[in-house]
């Protein structure tokens, strides 16, 4: 779904990239389902509730008893997070780096009095864990999503989300695969620059925008496609 789709039925695909791993797929933007042993972890709420809605409904739909336990913001801007008060309501913990910690909490608490969405209607407390230092982890046992700070010139407050057992990076905005291809930009070397001093093992980065793509072609693309 993208702002071109307002009033029409907006497409929500699920794409399976590993073992309980989907890219929620729409005409622009993505979300990415994580599933868990008892929860969900949704990564990015992008647009405005005209999206999230049918997101979380479909979500609901595949996983009917396991809650939408986080929620997951790669940066602040309102194409990536203007949806991410549906998740709110849903009674998701929303997991960002410290500095973009009170921006959130004005989300939550703005008053959508005008045309009330489902946060203003269900009016419930949001949880806002802003992390100062380190990484956080959230774990099963089996699967383990890592979250990692990785500011640039495009956003101070990106964060990117690494899911070691299948090698997958979520990024959003540097790379923004189509079809297993990426495009060569200077943005993209800044992000393999980021990756490489995280030191993380990637074998595939998958887009907030597009879908995925293999990182030996990121890599490709960040050297001018050579």
């Amino acid at each position: 779904m993208s702002y071109q789709d307002v009033g029409r039925n907006p497409p929500v695909e699920f794409v399976r990239l590993a073992e309980g791993i989907y890219q929620i797929q729409g005409t622009s933007h993505n979300t990415v389902i994580i599933e868990m042993r008892d929860y969900l972890v949704a990564v990015e709420g992008p647009l405005y509730e005209e999206r999230s809605y049918p997101v979380i409904k479909a979500i609901k739909e595949r996983f009917p008893n396991k809650p939408i336990r986080y929620v997951i913001p790669t940066y602040h801007h309102l194409d990536h997070a203007g949806g991410i008060r549906g998740f709110m309501a849903e009674g998701a913990i929303v997991v960002v780096p410290f500095i973009a910690a009170d921006f959130y909490k004005r989300v939550a608490k703005a008053p959508h009095t005008l045309r009330p969405d489902s946060l203003e209607k269900k009016r419930r407390a949001v949880v806002i864990d802003g992390y100062a230092a380190g990484r956080p982890v959230l774990t099963d046992g089996n699967q383990r999503v890592e979250l990692y700070p990785l500011p640039t010139s495009h956003a101070e407050d990106l964060q990117v989300i690494y899911l070691p057992r299948d090698k997958i990076l979520i990024e959003a905005d540097h790379v923004s695969p189509r079809k297993g291809q990426v495009r060569p930009a200077p943005a993209v070397k800044e992000l393999v620059d980021g990756i490489d001093k995280l030191q993380l093992d990637v074998a595939t980065i998958a887009g907030i925008h597009g879908d995925t793509a293999p990182m030996q072609a990121v890599r490709m693309a960040a050297q001018g496609g050579r």
